[in-house]
């Protein structure tokens, strides 16, 4: 049975339950929103709460100054606390222009669209777990964020 989770306008930070209590694969997260025209950075993460780890790290920095320089950078908080390598690629979102994020919850990594185009796909390093927990914060105004989950 599929459910989705609908939030309309809602304020950052956002900190919101995943449903049945976990992500799992097959699931897709849609978030649309608007990087506020002072950006510096806004992040999508999916949090475990009861250890607080991440299991997935989505960073859009807006930044003009090397070494963050209009980066999107993926990564995992490991059970130990510590970060593992980042992955990094361009930023292709502009400050105060609407996005469509999507990720797709697929059974070896998140695949992550932006603007229905393809860019980039994330391994899972640890296992999905109790990944229980959608948080969105920084510099940006969320329209809204769809979990639907299968």
């Amino acid at each position: 049975m599929s459910k989705t989770i609908s939030l309309k306008h809602p304020e950052v930070p956002v900190v919101h339950s995943i449903t049945d209590g976990k992500l799992e694969v097959g699931d897709k997260v849609e978030v649309k929103g608007e990087p506020l025209e002072n950006a510096v950075r806004f992040s999508v993460n999916f949090i475990e709460s009861s250890s607080q780890q991440c299991i997935f790290h989505l960073d859009f920095r807006f930044n003009e100054e090397e070494p963050y320089k209009r980066t999107v950078v993926r990564n995992t908080n490991f059970p130990s606390g510590d970060w593992g390598a980042e992955e990094r690629a361009d930023n292709p979102l502009q400050r105060g222009e609407p996005f469509k994020l999507q990720i797709k919850v697929l059974e070896d990594r998140f695949s992550v669209e932006l603007n229905d185009a393809h860019h980039f796909d994330f391994n899972h390093r640890v296992s999905l777990g109790n990944a229980d927990v959608i948080k969105i914060k920084g510099d940006v105004k969320i329209k809204s964020v769809k979990i639907k989950e299968c």
